[in-house]
């Protein structure tokens, strides 16, 4: 029993030798400088001409007094020129008339020296606003008449009266009539798993466009109206739609001339 218990606090003596050698080995260190850890820049290299952008839009509509919508829309936008070489900024070090300076429209070429040996002047791009891009129908009428001032009654009574596709080329206006027969099949197709006539539907729905062209309707009937107006080419009409073409110069209440589908009306 006496020699266990003297092996026993020989072991603890031991272990606490240990303990003190150790932290003071810590002290020790702790005043020796650490050993700094180093390693080359990285960069991040974008394509030529890249940049970041952030596009800020707004939208607002209001009614005026004629009962039409009209929308406002404003579009805020900021650009970023990302770097497409990391020697590029090293020429900000050493030339004191670029710091502080954005590039200018010019294109800056460096060696590895990061030493300038050629520019060359930037041209950007032409960037056209969808919102702002001029559209054929607008364009055609526009080169027909002269632009002058008038009030907003005139304008929306013009606007009533206006025939779409009255000054286009034959080419635009075979443009828009093939359009309008894929779509019109389409619908007809549609309607006939409703249930209903299709083909009698869609010559009802012509026939009632061809005879309310300066009757101002509602906002829906309006786009009915502008996807059911036909553009009239007698000389190149295809025999296979000719029945689009006769349905919006039919005589008569549209109603009874294609009874077979009562379910669509323009009102």
């Amino acid at each position: 029993m006496k020699h266990f218990l003297l092996i026993f606090l020989i072991n603890v003596i031991c272990i606490e030798i240990k303990a003190n050698v150790t932290s003071s080995e810590e002290l020790q260190n702790k005043d020796e400088p650490t050993k700094l850890l180093s390693r080359r820049k990285r960069f991040l290299i974008f394509p030529d001409g890249s940049s970041f952008q952030i596009v800020f839009c707004t939208q607002n509509h209001g009614y005026l007094q004629l009962g039409n919508i009209v929308w406002f829309g404003t579009t805020a936008a900021l650009a970023w020129e990302l770097p497409t070489d990391p020697g590029a900024f090293d020429m900000f070090k050493d030339l004191k008339a670029y710091q502080g300076q954005r590039r200018q429209d010019i294109l800056y070429y460096v060696d590895e020296d990061g030493k300038i040996v050629d520019k060359v002047e930037y041209k950007r791009k032409i960037l056209i606003n969808p919102a702002l891009a001029k559209r054929s129908v607008d364009a055609a009428e526009r080169n027909k008449r002269n632009i002058t001032k008038f009030n907003i009654k005139e304008m929306h009574k013009l606007q009533k009266n206006k025939m779409l596709f009255e000054n286009l080329d034959a080419t635009r206006i075979e443009h828009h009539r093939t359009e309008r027969q894929e779509i019109y099949a389409k619908l007809e197709k549609f309607l006939q798993t409703l249930g209903l006539d299709g083909k009698e539907c869609i010559l009802k729905m012509l026939c009632v466009t061809g005879k309310q062209r300066s009757k101002q309707a509602s906002f829906v009937a309006e786009i009915l109206r502008a996807v059911f107006t036909l553009p009239k080419v007698p000389d190149t009409m295809s025999k296979v739609h000719k029945h689009y073409h006769d349905a919006p110069g039919s005589n008569g209440d549209c109603s009874e001339l294609y009874p077979k589908c009562e379910a669509i009306s323009m009102e």
